[in-house]
């Protein structure tokens, strides 16, 4: 792991610091989405090669591959915090989408989150100023509405530009 940050120093890319203590390989840390600080290394992963132990069967996977949002979620929902969400959504899917803005808000500093219902169990969110790759977003809303037991989950993120995105989500009625 701290060769791969020693690489971005020397080629004057930033952003990986907060991992320069975080014991064990690249591939550990991509797999346990190891992070410190208020950060994690699924926030970073666009995509990632994977091979056997003897380095057959090499194929491309997505960052979506990993679930890293969905895992993120679900363990702010395992904490007091989490939980209490989810007794105020009281099990509904609408009020716990409705207040994703507010939410994101409180985590982050930084974007513009918008929501727009286009019916009762569909709903269309825009990101602005958002680093984070739709996969991962995919993933905190998946989990958001597995949380409140919904019905056959769909989302899916479309990137629109280098710092925005949209996403569908839906649910069957």
């Amino acid at each position: 792991m701290l060769d791969l940050i020693h690489a971005c120093r020397d080629r004057a890319l930033s952003a990986l610091e907060f991992a320069a203590g975080v014991p064990g390989g690249l591939g550990g840390a991509v797999a346990g989405n190891a992070g410190c600080y208020g950060k994690a290394i699924g926030e970073f992963v666009l995509a990632a090669e994977l091979c056997g132990p003897d380095g057959s069967g090499r194929r491309t996977v997505p960052a979506g591959f990993f679930e890293f949002g969905y895992r993120a979620l679900a363990n702010v929902f395992a904490t007091t915090l989490g939980a209490t969400i989810l007794v105020l959504a009281r099990k509904d899917a609408r009020v716990l989408l409705g207040q994703a803005p507010t939410a994101y808000r409180g985590i982050v500093s930084y974007g513009v989150r918008k929501l727009r219902w286009l019916g009762p169990t569909q709903a269309h969110f825009t990101f602005e100023r958002d680093f984070l790759v739709p996969s991962y977003h995919c993933g905190v809303f998946t989990a958001a509405l597995d949380a409140v037991g919904v019905r056959n989950p769909r989302v899916t993120g479309t990137q629109v530009s280098l710092l925005e995105a949209t996403y569908e989500v839906g649910w069957d009625g």
